[in-house]
This record gives C-alpha cells, structure tokens and sequence, in this order.
C-alpha cells in the first residue's frame, strides 16, 4: 500500500489497443445513414473553385476517379478525407 503522508501525486494510464478499420467502417456507415454519398478507392482529379473576388478562391467542389464508377463531381458539402 501507498503511504498517504509521503504521496505527492499519481497518474492513471490505460494501454490499450484499437481497431481503427472497424471505426471507419462504422462511421462510414453512419454518415450513409445520414445521407452521405460514400466512394472508395478514389482519387481527386481536380478542385472545383468558385471566385470570390480577385485572387481568393473557395474550393466548393471536388472532381474524382472512381476505379469502379469511372469520373463523377461532387458539389455539394462534402469532407475529404485522406
């Protein structure tokens, strides 16, 4: 046992391991729920810009290769993850 007279401090740690694949999986299928267009195995073509006054672009929109759906876009919102 710990002696409280002489304890000046203390740390909880918990080791652990964790499947991410199976997070992905799962949070891919909950935005699907939610309404979300889900793509695999994609790369972005190019970026969709919308001009907002000279030189400040906002990227609305993405252009990818599907190696199973061949090019579609994609402008509406939409989250990039890489």
């Amino acid at each position: 046992m710990l002696k409280k007279d002489k304890l000046v401090g203390a740390i909880v740690y918990y080791d652990g391991q964790h499947n991410d694949a199976r997070m992905n999986i799962a949070l891919a299928f909950t935005a699907a729920r939610m309404g979300a267009n889900i793509a695999n195995h994609c790369n972005v073509i190019e970026l969709i810009h919308e001009n907002i006054s000279g030189e400040k672009k906002i990227i609305r929109g993405v252009k990818c290769f599907d190696r199973y759906r061949s090019i579609f876009k994609k402008k509406e919102n939409f989250v990039l993850l890489y």
